[in-house]
């Protein structure tokens, strides 16, 4: 899965809105193409970008803009919160934590059949702030999901990844800022 999220604050850095637009790969049907598009509402209530801690709870609506029936999507229309926060114990470490769940009423298998599918993340990370605009990570996720298995039935099982990663940053004129990364 590769991912593009664009943010735009509202007035300032306490509102934000942002678009999630995924494209993604499923090895059991060979396709590659868009998968289900978020659009999302951040609301920041703890925190300014020079503050040590910071939260920033996020909504998003989950639009089925993927296939179903080749595995990149839901197939339904569906909703996530996540609470993320952020603590900064020094000047060159940063720790991020988010927790949230997804809920889609009307999910659909690749066989068409439906149920209402769900899932929970946890999540953790530690960015060392190396350089101004190049930081070295490791992250630690847990997910547990819900897929269809058949007219009103689901499937539930979980992954854990630990990644280690670097991003780095690009300031451009006008204030434009882009981070890529790998992990």
């Amino acid at each position: 899965v590769y991912s593009l999220t664009q943010e735009w604050p509202l007035g300032g850095m306490r509102h934000q809105l942002s678009y999630t637009l995924p494209l993604e790969h499923h090895a059991d049907f060979a396709t590659t193409g868009l998968g289900d598009v978020l659009l999302n509402y951040r609301y920041q209530v703890v925190g300014t970008p020079e503050s040590r801690l910071l939260a920033a709870p996020r909504l998003s609506a989950i639009l089925p803009t993927g296939s179903a029936r080749l595995g990149r999507g839901r197939g339904g229309l569906g909703f996530q919160a996540n609470a993320p926060v952020t603590f900064l114990p020094t000047s060159w470490l940063a720790t991020h934590w988010n927790a949230g769940f997804t809920v889609v009423p009307s999910a659909e298998s690749p066989a068409g059949d439906r149920a209402t599918a769900g899932a929970i993340n946890l999540g953790g990370s530690a960015i060392w702030l190396a350089r101004p605009r190049i930081n070295l990570l490791v992250e630690a996720v847990w997910l547990w999901s819900e897929e269809v298995a058949g007219p009103g039935r689901r499937l539930g099982r979980s992954v854990t990844l630990v990644n280690p990663g670097v991003r780095w940053g690009v300031d451009l004129r006008g204030g434009l800022q882009i981070v890529t990364g790998i992990a």
